[in-house]
């Protein structure tokens, strides 16, 4: 229920208003924030900034002052001049988060602009980043203007509101556990309308040692090849590949193909060892969706197949930006291109069984 006044119009607007860093103090606290950074262990490309770092001016630490890094270091990623990557609750490189952004003290970042020193450059960016971000304040300050007003139902306007997030398109759901604009229809109380997620585009690195040891025969250089003999229990087999691959490789994902993973997987999920299962993405793949074979840069995946004949699935995968495609697939899986043949007939590849005897011997 919303109840409101007109005294409350100036107030939301006083509250849409955000404050922003200015030019100057921007680009005195990144120069500082910069040259006092440390190199990302793993990453060449990253850098650790600590955010309490004060400005040559000022000589005590405060949760203003750091805030105000935090502002700095936001503006600068929205304006393209930087990538905000992780954020550490000390300067501990772990792919545990803080509990809050008050908990952080370090962020991680790539410098995404060569220009980010030149004053010029950076108050170029940074004037465009805070238009938008006051465009984007008044978008939202509008949208419950309608809300207030009966003219937008609350739960579409805020599927507007965040479905653009910095002129990139993120998937937000419509979700209503009941409103005037719905409580005509009473045949379902909650309206609900999944989203469709993007996938991520990067992935922190692994490192494939425990694999190379094994020098296993592969079908591209990012892409290995495991068949799975009839003899042998297809899904049961699968979730042993896994059980032992994802943790020995620190795989980001196991994905799954629609029709095996109508079936099966309960018990692929099953598989992952313990404590394991929130650190690695459960995907599906749909054999007739190209576009959602498309992995990640430096991605780690495991592809299980069912017995969906793929239309082009060799070029999607051998062409994938992943640091390691492992692929499984029966061994009477039929080639995409050669209906007559198997695709393991053509491509370099492992057996299950003896990948299996590699890796517990």
């Amino acid at each position: 229920m919303l109840l409101h006044t007109g005294e409350d119009y100036a107030q939301a607007r006083d509250l849409a208003t955000t404050r922003l860093i200015s030019d100057e103090k921007g680009h005195e606290r990144w120069t500082l924030l910069i040259d006092h950074s440390e190199r990302h262990a793993s990453m060449p490309d990253v850098s650790w900034v600590e955010l309490g770092r004060l400005p040559a001016h000022l000589r005590i630490r405060s949760d203003a002052s750091r805030d105000w890094n935090v502002r700095a270091l936001t503006l600068m990623a929205r304006a393209g001049l930087i990538e905000l990557v992780a954020l550490a609750a000390r300067h501990e490189e772990s792919d545990e988060a803080p509990q809050t952004l008050a908990d952080a003290t370090h962020a991680a970042i790539r410098v995404m602009d060569d220009g980010h020193r030149q004053l010029d450059v950076f108050n170029d960016r940074m004037a465009r980043a805070r238009q938008d971000v006051r465009r984007a304040a008044e978008r939202g300050l509008a949208a419950m203007q309608a809300v207030a007003a009966g003219d937008v139902e609350i739960s579409e306007a805020l599927r507007r509101m965040y479905s653009v997030n910095q002129g990139v398109w993120v998937p937000v759901t419509v979700c209503c556990g009941g409103c005037p604009a719905h409580w005509a229809d009473r045949a379902e109380r909650v309206h609900y309308r999944p989203p469709t997620a993007l996938r991520l585009p990067r992935f922190a690195q692994r490192s494939l040692e425990a694999l190379d040891r094994l020098a296993l025969p592969r079908a591209a250089s990012q892409l290995l090849v495991i068949d799975v003999p009839p003899e042998f229990a297809y899904a049961e087999t699968c979730a042993t590949l896994v059980k032992l691959l994802v943790p020995a490789l620190k795989s980001h994902t196991v994905a799954l193909e629609r029709s095996f993973a109508q079936r099966h997987a309960a018990s692929i999920e099953r598989a992952l060892p313990r404590g394991q299962s929130v650190d690695v993405f459960i995907d599906t793949i749909d054999a007739n969706a190209p576009g959602q074979w498309t992995a990640g840069a430096g991605e780690v995946r495991i592809v299980v197949w069912g017995n969906e004949q793929p239309p082009a699935l060799p070029d999607a995968l051998r062409l994938s930006e992943a640091h390691l495609e492992i692929l499984v697939v029966p061994s009477e899986l039929p080639h995409p291109h050669h209906p007559t043949r198997r695709f393991i007939d053509t491509t370099p590849h492992v057996h299950a069984p003896d990948l299996l005897h590699l890796m517990t011997s």
